[in-house]
């Protein structure tokens, strides 16, 4: 006989049904998010170190899932022009996630260089302007993810570059105003990925800058400073698609 009650009843019920819906959705997505992203004790220390010393460090994150409690970790350090003692880059070399490692300007030597040379995903590597030497740098040859290599303005010859040719991910690598020459070109013919070279202030000739013949991915050559001729530069930008080479 009063047929409006059943039909807010129907209603209510309706709606009761939607939310039990909507709050067994939201523990669900709670239950997945339980885990907190969190920070080792060791890392937190080693970022306030670097911090208090005038560096910068970046955090990366990993979710949790699949029975891993999510955390964050040190994805890269920049101690451009800091005092970096033998402790603290043996604790840079522990970090299994660090990918961008900035050291230009420091006071890194050869066996400083051995604490970095087992870091298993780095990526980026700069140490321009620093103390290394040929000796410092065949011990980079053990880090086969290294895309980008600087090393600027250090004693390096073309010794560094037979080290160098054996990383065949790097796609940027610069060495300018160091002791490299012609005869070192020929090491990188490897670098199949190589983009981007730059060789400023060394003592590169046009005879060298024909030995980048084979490299069809380059797309920036920089040779200020050096012995390279306008002839020398028009020869290889014709062999190469991206006529690379900028003075």
């Amino acid at each position: 006989m009063n047929p409006l009650p059943l039909k807010k009843s129907r209603s209510f019920r309706f709606s009761v049904l939607q939310m039990l819906s909507l709050v067994t959705l939201c523990c669900v997505a709670f239950a997945w998010m339980r885990y907190p992203i969190q920070q080792t004790s060791r890392e937190l220390e080693l970022a306030a170190e670097i911090e208090q010393i005038g560096g910068h460090v970046t955090w990366g994150g990993l979710t949790a899932g699949r029975g891993m409690t999510g955390r964050s970790y040190l994805g890269a350090i920049d101690l451009t022009s800091a005092v970096v003692t033998e402790k603290l880059l043996a604790e840079i070399g522990s970090l299994s996630e660090l990918t961008h490692l900035n050291l230009n300007d420091t006071n890194i030597t050869d066996l400083g260089l051995q604490h970095l040379s087992t870091l298993p995903r780095i990526k980026q590597l700069e140490v321009s302007g620093t103390n290394i030497t040929d000796l410092g740098v065949r011990q980079l040859a053990t880090l086969t993810t290294l895309e980008v290599v600087k090393l600027e303005r250090c004693n390096i010859t073309d010794d560094s570059l037979d080290a160098i040719g054996t990383l065949r991910s790097i796609w940027m690598l610069h060495v300018d105003e160091t002791q490299v020459t012609d005869a070192g070109m020929g090491s990188l013919d490897g670098l199949t990925k190589l983009r981007t070279l730059g060789v400023r202030g060394t003592h590169l000739s046009d005879a060298g800058l024909q030995e980048l013949d084979k490299h069809e991915q380059l797309e920036m050559v920089f040779v200020d400073g050096t012995a390279v001729t306008d002839k020398g530069i028009d020869e290889l930008n014709s062999l190469l698609p991206n006529r690379p080479v900028l003075r």
